[in-house]
């Protein structure tokens, strides 16, 4: 459902979301869901976060076959806090009270006791001039450390080949389809910080998860994914579909 066009976006309205007010931003012309978020992007991306009068809201970007995207035409997406949630929104934002007032603004780091490798930064607190350029420099750094944490060349995801640039499908076989077919990762962000996690997998036993996962929200469809998430536990799953780290206690990666 069409709601509000930006320069080089369009504002839409999931109507079959799960949650209410689940907004879209894809870009008008077609640009792959292969291709890193650019200036164009955060720049729209920060007008949805901070217009006026809004709840807050949780953005993510899934890129590539194994990111758990499940269309090729490149868009972000916004989930709101739920009005009666007084828990830290995302979940996963709970890891970054020990960082607050520790950790320079634009900085990347790592919270040591995730057991599945990525990246974290604290954005400007008050609106930066010109978000979009000052957000896509922070976003360059943050997937720069994940990938080489994961010991990954970051180069493919931020200067894709022009045959991935211009994909009209995505894989999500373990196999790359091409030896230049860039890494696959999840982007999760808010107005305060963003985080950057390398993918490998996209499911784990037939249960696709994107970014909404490592934001700290695993949907369960059935009884048998609850006894599955109660039976392998949630870190477990992520790290399967991430990339262990060497931090903290060690956890099992079937």
């Amino acid at each position: 459902m069409f709601v509000d066009e930006l320069e080089q976006h369009n504002i839409l309205l999931n109507k079959f979301s799960i949650v209410r007010e689940h907004i879209l931003v894809t870009t008008k012309e077609f640009e792959s869901q292969y291709n890193p978020l650019n200036a164009s992007d955060w720049s729209a991306a920060w007008k949805c976060l901070t217009a006026p009068g809004v709840r807050p809201y949780v953005g993510f970007y899934n890129c590539g076959g194994k990111s758990g995207a499940s269309v090729p035409h490149k868009h972000m997406q916004l989930l709101p806090r739920s009005l009666e949630d007084q828990d830290p929104f995302p979940p996963v934002g709970a890891a970054l009270k020990y960082f607050v007032g520790k950790t320079d603004v634009g900085t990347p780091f790592s919270a040591q006791h995730l057991p599945f490798v990525h990246g974290f930064a604290f954005l400007p607190p008050s609106p930066p001039s010109d978000p979009g350029f000052i957000l896509a420099q922070i976003f360059r750094k943050v997937l720069t450390h994940a990938f080489k944490s994961a010991q990954l060349d970051p180069s493919l995801c931020l200067n894709p080949p022009e045959s991935v640039q211009t994909s009209t499908t995505l894989s999500s076989s373990t196999v790359a389809v091409e030896s230049t077919e860039p890494p696959s990762y999840n982007v999760i962000f808010t107005k305060e910080w963003m985080m950057v996690v390398p993918r490998r997998k996209e499911s784990v036993d037939r249960i696709s998860i994107n970014s909404v996962g490592f934001a700290g929200c695993l949907l369960a469809k059935s009884e048998e994914n609850v006894e599955l998430l109660r039976r392998k536990g949630c870190l477990n799953i992520l790290v399967e579909l991430g990339y262990p780290t060497k931090f903290g206690t060690p956890y099992a990666v079937v």
